[in-house]
């Protein structure tokens, strides 16, 4: 992502500008017209975010008084950039009941699996070798990102402290790794890659997958789901099993502090967004344990729109301070 934002800047005109003739006008002007060129909200994000800390650093180095790119990036574009929203259980257990049960893609069920019941990143799990899998105190640790591009894998630390973690693992993980490693025993011939061995997950070349690969699988995953189920309109990622792993522990009521390191967040407002993105009646069963109310969630999807809300209009203030 930070090689396609250089990528960006190297082409604009704007990058053989001198940084102390460049003025927050200048920056905003220019933000403007990436949005007017077509790109997205996530890419000009992407953008600011490498400018923003450069031209930061030439303030700190007393090369240029103020930092033309420090402003909100919302207070300019509008953010429309697509939800990810986490699926339901009901969602959740239809998916992999059918990944489960299909001739074909029964082979991803034991991976799928653990990146809804793990919440970790495609790399990480891309990354993850036997020897970092403790089955016997159920526990797995994240300390490397297995990549791949045109010049071929390479291998990635976590980019801040907080992604070097343990995280458990869960009954239904458990089941799913113990597959995997003894499927990983039927291996011929494992190549070495990256100086290492022992990886979960292998393609037709036996070369670990990576994530571009199980973003193609899931894609067609969907597609064959759809086929059999024409109500389904929600979309998966590696990503969303990642959200809808966070988003479930935060219903379950799990401590936001306890997510924030089991996530990998470096920053505790990436959890708590989590928290904001709860659906629905959740509310109405946290009201419930805290014996504030006696409905459920249950007995209030079934209560129609026009019973939950009563409008008043108001015609005039005097009308208003009667009421």
């Amino acid at each position: 992502g930070y090689r396609t934002a250089l990528k960006h800047i190297r082409e604009d005109p704007v990058s053989s500008v001198r940084i102390d003739k460049f003025k927050k006008s200048d920056a905003k002007k220019w933000i403007m017209s990436l949005k007017g060129k077509g790109f997205g909200y996530s890419t000009i994000s992407s953008i600011h975010g490498v400018v923003k800390p450069a031209f930061q650093m030439a303030v700190d180095d007393d090369l240029i008084l103020k930092n033309p790119f420090d402003f909100v990036l919302t207070d300019l574009i509008e953010n429309d950039s697509t939800k990810r929203d986490s699926l339901t259980l009901e969602e959740q257990n239809s998916l992999l009941e059918f990944i489960k049960n299909d001739r074909y893609y029964s082979q991803y069920y034991d991976a799928i699996v653990i990146l809804f019941e793990t919440g970790l990143r495609i790399a990480e799990f891309c990354g993850l070798t036997s020897d970092k899998i403790d089955m016997e105190n159920r526990m797995i640790t994240i300390d490397t990102q297995l990549h791949r591009d045109k010049q071929g894998y390479y291998l990635e630390k976590p980019k801040t402290s907080a992604g070097f973690r343990t995280v458990p693992i869960t009954d239904k993980a458990y089941e799913s790794f113990s597959n995997l490693l003894q499927s990983r025993t039927k291996k011929q011939a494992e190549k070495n890659v990256c100086r290492q061995k022992n990886y979960l997950c292998f393609d037709r070349n036996n070369m670990p997958r990576y994530g571009s690969q199980w973003d193609k699988i899931f894609e067609n995953i969907c597609k064959k789901y759809r086929k059999t189920n024409r109500t389904a309109k929600f979309k998966v990622t590696p990503h969303i099993c990642r959200h809808t792993f966070a988003t479930n522990m935060a219903v379950k009521g799990m401590n936001p502090i306890i997510l924030k390191g089991i996530m990998g967040h470096d920053d505790i407002f990436t959890t708590f967004a989590i928290y904001t993105h709860v659906k629905g009646n959740n509310y109405i069963d946290e009201y419930k344990k805290l014996g504030l109310v006696s409905i459920d969630a249950e007995t209030a999807e079934k209560v129609p729109a026009k019973d939950k809300y009563k409008v008043i209009e108001f015609k005039s203030r005097t009308a208003r301070q009667e009421t």
